[in-house]
């Protein structure tokens, strides 16, 4: 029998064979190991050879610019008696228009319109300049409006704030002989809602939370912090801007019992916006009474504080006061009156509070009868208009500037008068205070080669008052809006 029919055979069923593995084959997908090995080692070639590999679009981002302030409010808390509302501004351009609304109720509110010029202060008084009041500046007078509020019994004196989303109040009373009142103002028409918390000496406060406090629009509500959470320790009050624009101030004030007579003494409380590892309070005055630092610590961790003196020739730590421990949420008062009179300390200027992480703090002292506060205030690295009430003396007083540098100092009288024009040199871990003319009304100051802090100590038969120097505002972010997704192609 021949053998090629066999092996024709045989290469049929082979072919076959090789036909089923081909569609075998073809039906079969690559695994992702096997796709890895042939992808990698090319994409590594192209880059050596310089070959670019598409990439995704970077997004596009583009930071707020700013622009000149077209309307600020500030609001100027109630006083008890012998109002008055110093109204001041370093705007000199044409247009614009200053309003000021008293009245604790939008309703029962007057309102008037106001002629402020940058050379001198605008005094509001009579009947409503007790009253809690609003202060609006629109165009052109917007930029670096600010304002001072004074009145008794004492001499109470503070900065009119702006609106703020988040205050700090350290050294507050809720008690018989120690309380505060806090003020809380809304500027706006429509509603807002504040929510407020405290730490004392012995830590956070829980009961009697004033969480959720709705302020009407227009409004000033006040609050007796005896009545609503009564404690016998000093505390630190945080109020924040749940909803809205608040403006948040406060009245401490203190009653002696003894003798058959009854004494009391009120000041301004002025809040601070920001902890800080390092502050500056400015304006220590001579011969204080009960003189002491309040210091807060609002973080979860526990934290050492040392209080220094600064004066004209330098900022030292004192030996006979030690670092103090503060525990999370708590606060401790250090008594600083023996430091203050020590040979050392004579003629200090203020007190720094340095810390091992952000605290907030307070001065507190009384001068006779009268009740006086000290807190930290803004850097200010521009012009700025500070109206002050005219008493029997006046001191400025600045300091914690970061490199060497000057400030322009103009002292003018109501009519707008140049009394007095220096020019003081700054320098870090330094203070400098000036004596102003009798009959100041108005302090100009124009710092150059570093920013500045300070206060203005003002002192007559009733007492002693500070006005914090605060940084005004005279420009406004406008945030860069872009749209999210490149428009579609046209069909």
């Amino acid at each position: 029998m021949s053998d090629q029919p066999r092996r024709a055979t045989t290469s049929r069923a082979r072919a076959a064979v090789g036909a089923r593995a081909s569609r075998a084959g073809a039906g079969r997908r690559p695994g992702p190991l096997a796709v890895l090995t042939i992808v990698v080692p090319v994409l590594t070639v192209l880059a050596l050879l310089g070959v670019g590999v598409p990439k995704p679009p970077a997004a596009q981002y583009q930071d707020p610019t700013t622009a000149p302030l077209t309307r600020v409010a500030l609001v100027c808390p109630a006083v008890a008696a012998d109002g008055q509302v110093l109204v001041a501004s370093t705007a000199t351009g044409d247009g614009g228009k200053v309003l000021s609304r008293s009245g604790g109720r939008a309703a029962a509110a007057s309102s008037s319109r106001l002629d402020v010029s940058p050379d001198r202060t605008t005094a509001l008084t009579g009947d409503d300049a007790g009253a809690a009041t609003r202060l609006v500046g629109v165009g052109a007078k917007a930029p670096g409006l600010s304002a001072t509020r004074a009145g008794g019994p004492g001499l109470q004196v503070t900065a009119c704030p702006t609106t703020s989303a988040d205050q700090w109040f350290t050294g507050v009373g809720a008690g018989a002989e120690h309380s505060s009142v806090l003020e809380l103002t809304n500027p706006d028409a429509g509603p807002a809602t504040a929510s407020v918390s405290l730490v004392a000496q012995s830590g956070p406060v829980s009961e009697g939370l004033l969480d959720g406090i709705s302020v009407p629009g227009r409004t000033t509500l006040r609050i007796d912090l005896a009545s609503r959470i009564p404690k016998r320790e000093e505390l630190a009050l945080h109020v924040v801007a749940a909803r809205g624009r608040i403006a948040a101030s406060l009245v401490d004030s203190f009653r002696t019992i003894g003798g058959g007579r009854t004494s009391d003494t009120s000041d301004y409380l002025s809040g601070q916006s920001t902890p800080a590892d390092s502050s500056v309070m400015l304006g220590v005055p001579e011969d204080p009474r009960g003189a002491a630092v309040l210091v807060a610590n609002p973080g979860d961790s526990s934290l050492q504080v040392q209080v220094n003196v600064v004066t004209a020739q330098s900022t030292f730590q004192p030996r006979s006061l030690d670092p103090v421990v503060v525990p999370p949420h708590t606060l401790r008062r250090v008594a600083v009156g023996a430091l203050l009179r020590s040979k050392p300390a004579r003629g200090a200027l203020g007190l720094q509070v340095e810390a091992s992480a952000p605290v907030v703090a307070s001065f507190r002292a009384r001068v006779g009868n009268d009740l006086m506060h000290l807190t930290p205030s803004g850097a200010l690295d521009g012009p700025a208009a500070v109206p002050v009430p005219v008493t029997r003396s006046a001191r400025l007083v600045l300091g914690g500037a970061e490199a060497l540098g000057r400030v322009r100092v103009t002292a003018r009288d109501t009519r707008g008068r140049t009394l007095a024009e220096e020019t003081l040199q700054i320098a870090p871990d330094r203070g400098v205070d000036l004596d102003l003319p009798e009959g100041t009304a108005l302090v100009q100051l124009d710092p150059s080669g570093s920013p500045v802090q300070g206060s203005v100590l003002v002192s007559g038969p009733s007492g002693v008052g500070a006005v914090a120097i605060q940084p005004p505002l005279t420009e406004r972010l406008v945030p860069a809006v872009r749209p999210g997704l490149p428009p579609a192609p046209a069909d």
